[in-house]
């Protein structure tokens, strides 16, 4: 991802998913933010508290935790029209003193840039647009290097004479006319789909032989469901650039939309040949692997993606489950300490996180009920005291039939809140579950 938190439940690129953990709010899309955190000498920090917060709504933060690597990750950010993201970066004895932003969609980079920080210093707001993605990186120095590292931005900046003439003003340039290409990035990005469809179509016939406009008029044909369309646009693109990494996963993602799971793994094989070491690839083939229900190609790309970045949590949370399933124990095991020894002091979060992030996908599998119990089970294993844990534990096992299983965890989660606000509900349910 790629980064070490991208989640091990993939969807194919360009899909929409809902991952509304919270209620529904007055939202109309999902992002994604990643990023690291580095200090004053270039290396990574962990530890550090990331938190996103939506001028929308202000009281629900996204918060994160660095890993060894000094990387964060986060999907399932809602979108509002009306509000812009703040983030922040916080660790003892340090002072976020530089953040780093790009900002992109599907087609175009909505925003890149970089500010400098410090006390005093308001954080600049980010505009994350739906089902985008956001690269936020940021520079910590300790807190008694700030004033010289201070001293030394503000002798970048320029500097007026004073009494110095002013220059006379240039005159105003002409305005060019914008080019049917640089139109439909702007409506593409603005969300005006059909329109920018509109213009990416004259770009495309004005320069034919170009991969990237008939790439990014796939993408959008893509997005207004026009499947046939995108495919055609796609395999053009290809045809000129065999070598598009990134246009292969867009006929990936449109082959699994029409629901050709063969030929999508024939995508990605053509992608893994070109990079094998490509997580994004690699995490493509594990999902497109459970949903073809084949357990032994998961396990070898998610085996890879270790491979290629043995900081890859998720990737570990998923073999330590694949692993159970396939009866080997030793290795499951293995696989979960990994996930420990990568974030000891917060994995029972990740696991928890991942839980959320499978329960609440549309259409919960069998299988995917296991697994949700399984994160939630190691959650309350890793911090026996997490209430919520013990909450989602229960209504999961509920749901799956386990009534012994499911009184059980209510009964822990009271013992550890008995006042909370679903405490009322939960001796309801144990009511109704009997002894």
């Amino acid at each position: 991802m790629t980064d070490p938190f991208r989640r091990p439940f993939l969807v194919p690129a360009l899909l929409v998913v809902s991952l509304a953990v919270a209620p529904a709010r007055a939202a109309t899309g999902t992002s994604i933010v990643r990023g690291e955190v580095r200090d004053g000498e270039d290396k990574p920090l962990q530890g550090v508290e990331v938190t996103f917060v939506n001028t929308a709504d202000p009281e629900t933060p996204y918060v994160m935790k660095t890993n060894k690597k000094g990387r964060y990750f986060r999907d399932g950010l809602l979108f509002f029209e009306t509000g812009r993201w703040v983030a922040t970066a916080k660790l003892d004895g340090y002072v976020a003193t530089k953040i780093e932003v790009t900002s992109r969609t599907d087609v175009a980079v909505i925003a890149k840039f970089d500010k400098a920080l410090g006390p005093g210093k308001k954080p600049p707001e980010i505009n994350i647009r739906p089902f985008g993605e956001a690269t936020v990186d940021f520079r910590l120095v300790p807190e008694n290097e700030v004033q010289s590292t201070a001293t030394a931005v503000q002798e970048l900046q320029p500097v007026e004479e004073v009494g110095a003439p002013a220059a006379p003003a240039a005159p105003a340039a002409p305005q060019a006319r914008e080019s049917s290409w640089d139109a439909g990035l702007r409506l593409a990005s603005s969300g005006d789909l059909d329109a920018a469809a509109a213009k990416l179509a004259e770009a495309v016939s004005e320069k034919p032989d170009d991969a990237e406009r008939h790439d990014t008029y796939a993408k959008v044909l893509y997005r207004l469901d026009r499947l046939e369309a995108a495919r055609a646009e796609a395999a053009r693109a290809l045809a000129i650039d065999p070598a598009r990494v990134g246009t292969l996963l867009v006929l990936y993602t449109i082959d699994v939309h029409r629901g050709n799971l063969d030929a999508a793994a024939e995508d990605l094989d053509r992608a893994g040949a070109l990079e094998p070491r490509n997580l994004r690839v690699l995490e493509q083939k594990a999902w497109l692997a459970g949903r073809r229900g084949d357990p032994a190609a998961q396990i070898a790309a998610y085996e890879a993606m270790v491979a290629v970045d043995p900081a890859h949590t998720e990737a570990w949370v998923a073999l330590g489950g694949l692993y159970a399933e396939n009866g080997d124990d030793a290795r499951s095991e293995a696989a979960y300490r990994k996930v420990v020894e990568l974030d000891p002091a917060h994995s029972y979060q990740t696991f928890f996180n991942i839980g959320a992030l499978i329960e609440n996908r549309e259409n919960l599998t069998e299988q995917d009920t296991k697994r949700a119990l399984e994160a939630y089970g190691k959650a309350v294993e890793i911090k026996p005291d997490y209430a919520q844990a013990w909450y989602r534990l229960a209504l999961l096992r509920v749901r799956s039939g386990d009534r012994k299983g499911a009184r059980a965890a209510f009964e822990r989660f009271l013992a550890l809140e008995p006042d909370g606000p679903e405490s009322a509900g939960v001796r309801a349910m144990l009511e109704s579950l009997g002894g």
